[in-house]
């Protein structure tokens, strides 16, 4: 089990839903975005919930499973217990971490919303097969978080590969130097230069 898969139980059986690319690609042909399947899940749309269990499940076979379970426990008559991990799991399968968020995340929530969640998969499919080089396979099993967080850290190692130095990085840089110059009366000087500024009398 992943960290960002969830579980849930009907009729004493449990059912593992991994938040995958694939399972999102083909949720989203049917529903379009996730805010509407967030929508009518958050209403108790058993067809919402059997959707997404069926999408997500790693059980074989779980649209028959799930068919022949519901007919001992109805999934209307559970939709209250299973809103809560239902809501967790659409987070996941939408790339929200309240974990940790990724600098990939975090930059394009706070432009505008995503305009096709379609291509917003299919986009991560292609950071995931090109950039990430996952295979095809690994990268259609892989959540959003998942593969933001693994594109995060390999920019990461190729900047530093390549002597480029994070915003983060230089402004953590920038306060220990003005931190050093209480201590070291030439620091000043040294940050100053490191700056290319020339550095008058004063």
């Amino acid at each position: 089990m992943r960290p960002y898969d969830t579980c849930i139980t009907i009729a004493e059986t449990r059912f593992t839903l991994r938040p995958s690319i694939g399972a999102a690609f083909r949720l989203m042909e049917k529903y379009g975005d996730m805010p509407s399947l967030s929508q009518q899940t958050l209403a108790g749309s058993v067809t919402a919930i059997a959707d997404i269990i069926t999408a997500c499940s790693l059980e074989y076979d779980a649209n028959r499973t799930l068919s022949t379970l519901v007919e001992k426990e109805p999934l209307g008559e559970l939709a209250s217990d299973l809103l809560p991990p239902m809501l967790a799991h659409l987070a996941n399968l939408s790339g929200f971490d309240k974990h940790r968020v990724s600098k990939a995340h975090a930059k394009s929530s706070s432009t505008k919303p995503i305009a096709s969640w379609v291509n917003h998969y299919l986009d991560l499919y292609g950071i995931a097969t090109g950039f990430l080089r996952m295979s095809p396979a690994d990268a259609w099993e892989a959540s959003p978080v998942e593969i933001m967080l693994a594109y995060d850290k390999r920019v990461e190692i190729l900047q530093a590969m390549n002597g480029v130095v994070s915003e983060e990085a230089e402004r953590e840089r920038t306060v220990n130097s003005l931190m050093d110059t209480r201590r070291d009366p030439d620091a000043r000087e040294r940050l100053l230069k490191r700056r290319g500024k020339r550095v008058g009398q004063r």
